[in-house]
């Protein structure tokens, strides 16, 4: 992926927030055009936008100025003892309220959240799954949004060893498993941490209302008013993401990720089954696959003679390589889950690799980390 800056010129992608000369908020470099609130009573909240079509998102008070931390912009207390916190990635915005405490969660304002909601050029609709899709004149999606959740800090606040387990509920094939600690660190999210559920934490789905100038979520009433303190701070998250391409991350216990990305440490996500190997303990033995699907909207009247698929592998359990397949399957979306995963139509290409554990392994097999392939296909998953 590509973002082109203010000049015209295109580099890497940059989600790193910088203020502007007119006072709002924007990443440095983007795929899609994005602006959030530099604080005060008129400016929308997050505005999303490509030539001709917009959707945005505003919040009925006064923001305060944001406080800049790389992708993420934090208003304190628009909410008594509630925080938004606006976090942009390449493609998409997520806005998270941060509820601090119990007293926090009582108050009657959190029983439904709503955000003004306007777009120029596009036709919002809430699908059958909670989710929320943007669509141009053409029926192309635009922008979407999955199904909104929220979850607290129940989990591990950071130390691997401690011995957790993620519980899903609401969700289908959610199953009970022992607690442990992972070692993978791709599959070490810490609790609190506010960008996505970590290891330990309750995650449930919201209901989502979608107006003609309005977006709300609705958050789980029981986990608002029966959760422990200790789990405090709860996340309420609905994420808005650019509709060219789809990212979607689903593991057999239930939990998924929409748009997920590579994290901090650029490490990405794991797929394959998440147990223990060789003493190491990365899950309690859930399968996690990770999806892809490009749009080609883009291409029309052009000829693609060949495409290439590139993904790293930087980490594995096992010093012995092990299979890699790229697999063409149905499409996906921003409602797709473990129950309603794709059916897998064929096998596309595979790869006999392992980036093993560096100098744990005698000899040390960390071979060449990556693999790629040229496919003549839109949708992959691996």
């Amino acid at each position: 992926m590509r973002a082109r800056t203010s000049d015209g010129d295109w580099q890497r992608p940059d989600a790193t927030l910088e203020k502007r000369t007119d006072g709002s908020v924007a990443p440095k470099a983007a795929a899609v055009r994005m602006t959030f609130s530099g604080g005060g009573d008129t400016a929308a909240l997050a505005r999303i936008s490509e030539p001709g079509k917009s959707l945005e998102l505003g919040w009925p008070g006064r923001l305060p100025a944001p406080k800049l931390d790389g992708p993420s912009a934090l208003y304190a207390d628009v909410l008594p003892g509630v925080d938004l916190k606006l976090t942009a990635t390449p493609e998409s915005f997520q806005p998270v309220f941060v509820v601090k405490t119990p007293e926090a969660a009582g108050r009657d304002e959190l029983k439904k959240l709503t955000f003004s909601l306007k777009s120029e050029g596009l036709s919002v609709r809430e699908g059958a799954a909670g989710n929320l899709a943007a669509l141009d004149a053409d029926g192309r999606t635009v922008f979407k949004a999955p199904p909104a959740r929220m979850w607290d800090s129940a989990g591990d606040a950071g130390d691997t060893g401690t011995q957790t387990q993620l519980t899903v509920t609401k969700a289908a094939g959610a199953a009970e498993t022992e607690p442990a600690g992972p070692a993978d660190p791709a599959e070490a999210a810490p609790s609190g941490s506010g960008v996505e559920p970590g290891q330990g934490d309750t995650v449930v789905h919201m209901d989502v209302d979608v107006t003609s100038d309005s977006l709300s979520v609705v958050p789980d009433a029981d986990m608002l008013t029966k959760t422990e303190p200790s789990a405090f701070p709860l996340f309420i998250d609905p994420t808005v993401a650019w509709g060219e391409s789809e990212r979607t991350l689903l593991r057999s216990d239930g939990y998924e990720s929409y748009g997920w990305g590579n994290g901090d440490d650029d490490q990405g996500k794991g797929a394959g089954k998440c147990g223990t190997w060789g003493g190491y303990y990365c899950g309690p033995g859930y399968v996690q696959k990770l999806y892809f699907e490009f749009s080609p909207s883009s291409l029309k009247g052009k000829k693609v003679l060949d495409a290439t698929f590139r993904v790293t592998e930087p980490w594995a359990f096992q010093c012995d390589p092990r299979w890699v397949d790229l697999v063409r399957t149905n499409n996906i979306s921003s409602s797709t889950t473990w129950s309603t995963r794709p059916k897998e139509l064929d096998w596309m290409v595979d790869r006999y690799v392992s980036a093993g554990r560096g100098s744990l392994c005698d000899p040390d097999a960390r071979l060449r980390p990556s693999s790629s392939t040229t496919i003549r296909t839109s949708r992959t998953k691996i």
